[in-house]
């Protein structure tokens, strides 16, 4: 009942506030998207790292961090003749070579202390991080100033969603598939952004 009650609240705000249908799927890819990489790297870098709460800390914060320089820098990659913001695909490709490098990891032998694998893992995921938290911020500057708010808070409903979505595919079909559907979801948005008009 009280997930009607809010799904019938969402949908007359993006009725009052007239946010695009594009907008809507945007906003919820990169916010789905993002949550199922960040829990699987999460899950898949316990080892490594030690520790389930040390995994998290490393992930989450090497994630946001640069994520935020990212974002202060996304207005650089912005020319209105581009019809596809590149550095969605770039998620998508360097997520696929940090997930790799974390499979070689697990397949090698390497004996590295814990020092120097948490510093391995945060120079891994710099990169990640800093293009992930790029398509927000272009995405608002692409909306007008009465659709932010509602746009804003679409992300922020799909990024739970996706939290739960990622334990629910992780526990049912595992890490692996996982993080390629949220690699599919950046390329998917790629490929179809000029459908978004975003």
């Amino acid at each position: 009942m009280i997930l009607i009650s809010l799904g019938t609240s969402v949908m007359s705000l993006i009725y009052r506030k007239q946010v695009p249908v594009g907008s809507m799927v945007y906003f919820s890819g990169i916010g789905i998207g993002f949550m199922l990489i960040q829990v699987t790297l999460i899950q898949r870098l316990t080892l490594p790292l030690g520790h389930p709460t040390w995994a998290f800390v490393i992930v989450l914060t090497t994630l946001l961090i640069s994520g935020g320089i990212g974002s202060a820098y996304s207005t650089k990659w912005k020319r209105e003749e581009d019809r596809r913001f590149v550095p969605i695909l770039l998620v998508a490709f360097l997520t696929s070579v940090v997930y790799l490098l974390i499979h070689f990891y697990y397949q090698s032998e390497l004996a590295l202390s814990t020092f120097q694998r948490t510093l391995l893992v945060i120079t891994m995921l710099i990169p990640v991080g800093f293009f992930i938290g790029m398509p927000f911020p272009y995405g608002m500057s692409r909306l007008k100033k009465h659709q932010i708010s509602i746009s804003w808070g679409i992300n922020g409903l799909m990024t739970v969603a996706g939290s739960i979505v990622a334990a629910m595919l992780s526990l049912t079909f595992g890490m692996n598939l996982t993080i390629i559907v949220g690699i599919v979801v950046y390329l998917l948005l790629f490929i179809f952004q000029p459908l978004l008009k975003m």
